[in-house]
């Protein structure tokens, strides 16, 4: 099972989006159990961070920039995040 390209395995340390920090009990048949820290209890995760259809797990806190009113200035910037990103990777 992958979550954005790396092996999920069993302790590994995952990010949900409104739960926070988790680790992984189990990995079988393209299913994760997540325990959540304070009390989240166990989540299900799907293939590539899934859960109940929606991208909630991530490897750690994912970044996010508040759009402006203003599109060409975002989209500016996006292009400047994504450039950098690349750069990142190589």
């Amino acid at each position: 099972m992958l979550l954005d390209g790396d092996v999920v395995k069993k302790g590994d340390k995952v990010f949900h989006i409104t739960l926070g920090t988790g680790t992984v009990e189990t990995v079988e048949k393209g299913t994760a159990r997540v325990r959540m820290g304070n009390g989240g209890g166990i989540k299900n995760m799907a293939e590539g961070g899934y859960s109940r259809g929606e991208k909630v797990f991530f490897w750690g806190k994912p970044l996010i920039f508040s759009p402006k009113k203003n599109e060409e200035k975002t989209k500016k910037k996006e292009q400047v995040i994504e450039a950098i990103m690349e750069y990142l990777d190589e």
